[in-house]
Order: structure tokens, then C-alpha cells, then sequence
């Protein structure tokens, strides 16, 4: 038995694809960031049938957002700052928003990033002894 969770209020901006999901990203009532939610998890919804405005200069962009999400799991965007010893073009190519911004003292780049959510800390304990974390 899963327990019943309580209807939330959002605001529909888009649907995305990854991971062989389909995602309904939202904006919830007072909240900035956007929510992620994995639609066959849905049980149901009901429309309200209310309008939103959206400036064009907040508008959602699905480009902007999937450079700063990590598996889908959306939060407060925030910046990581780490060293990496891997393969630097790894790092570059899953963290579409990384900067190297110098060296360790052993010589391995510093890369910084910005990320929404807690995606992030997965991919990089998922590095281990490749990223150690600033």
C-alpha cells in the first residue's frame, strides 16, 4: 500500500524526455525553481481551468535547464566546485555548464558548475576517487 500524497497547485511549462521517462516540469506556488514530475507516476489531476503569465525574459527554456540538471532531479540551483582526475572531456560533456577554473596542487583541474537539485552529488560520488569535491 503507498501512501496518498497531497495535491499540489502548479503551473504546466513543459514536457521533457530523458532517461527513458517523459517529465511534466512546473512551477509550483512559491517556489522559483522548477519541479520535476515523472508523468506514469501521476495518478490523476484535475485542471482549474486559470491562466498564467509568464514574462518572456523568465520564460521556461528546456535548453537552460537540461545543461543544469543532473537525472532529472530538479532543486535549488546552486554551484559545485570540485577537482577532477578522469578524463576532463567527461566532466565537460555531462556538466554542460562546467568551467575549469585551475589547478589542484597535484595539477588536476578545478571545475566548477551550475546545477539545479541534488542530481549532481550522484554523478559525482558515482566518480569516486575521480572528483573530490570542494
Amino acid at each position: 500500500m503507498t501512501a496518498r500524497r497531497a495535491p499540489h497547485r502548479v503551473k504546466p511549462v513543459g514536457i521533457m524526455f530523458s532517461e527513458f521517462y517523459f517529465y511534466l516540469i512546473t512551477y509550483m506556488d512559491g517556489k522559483d525553481n522548477p519541479t520535476v514530475f515523472r508523468i506514469d507516476r501521476i495518478k490523476s489531476y484535475a485542471s482549474t481551468d486559470e491562466h498564467f503569465h509568464v514574462p518572456y525574459a523568465r520564460r521556461f527554456s528546456e535548453a537552460e535547464f537540461r545543461k543544469r540538471v543532473q537525472f532529472m532531479f530538479a532543486g535549488d540551483l546552486r554551484r559545485v566546485k570540485f577537482v577532477y582526475r578522469g578524463a576532463l572531456e567527461a566532466a565537460l560533456d555531462r556538466l554542460p555548464t562546467a568551467e575549469v577554473v585551475g589547478k589542484s596542487d597535484d595539477g588536476f583541474p578545478i571545475v566548477t558548475a551550475e546545477v539545479f537539485g541534488t542530481g549532481i552529488d550522484i554523478w559525482l560520488r558515482a566518480q569516486g576517487k575521480l572528483a573530490e569535491v570542494l
